[in-house]
């Protein structure tokens, strides 16, 4: 799994279990946006709002309605509790994995091709 931060040009990659059930994928999803949710908390001492995307509906849902099964509640109670600790609102968007290049490559675990994404994007 991997997310970046636009702004920093900064990219952060997680292999994911080699013998996860498809199924669970959804969780390493939901990790990821609390990963990149923990990692944007730490960098902002202010209360402020964040957008993440993500090109995984059922994370988008989670997320805004902080209703899930019960193993995904450790992962919204921590979320809850970074942004509660920090004044902060969240908000996790959808955007098609086709326009989500970066973060795909990164998952993909394809690094010279986020890197030559990103500096597209910065031209």
């Amino acid at each position: 799994m991997g997310f970046w931060h636009p702004g920093l040009m900064v990219r952060f990659y997680s292999p994911t279990p080699e013998d996860v059930h498809p199924d669970l994928i959804f969780y390493f999803e939901a990790l990821c946006v609390l990963c990149a949710l923990r990692d944007t908390c730490s960098k902002s001492s202010l209360p402020s709002r964040f957008i993440i995307y993500t090109n995984n509906l059922n994370t988008v849902d989670i997320f805004s309605s902080l209703s899930a099964l019960p193993a995904y509640n450790i992962l919204l109670r921590e979320a809850v509790n970074l942004l509660m600790a920090g004044h902060h609102d969240l908000r996790v968007l959808h955007v098609n994995g086709e326009e989500n290049t970066v973060a795909d490559a990164l998952s993909q675990a394809n690094f010279p091709w986020a890197f030559e994404l990103q500096l597209q994007l910065q031209d």
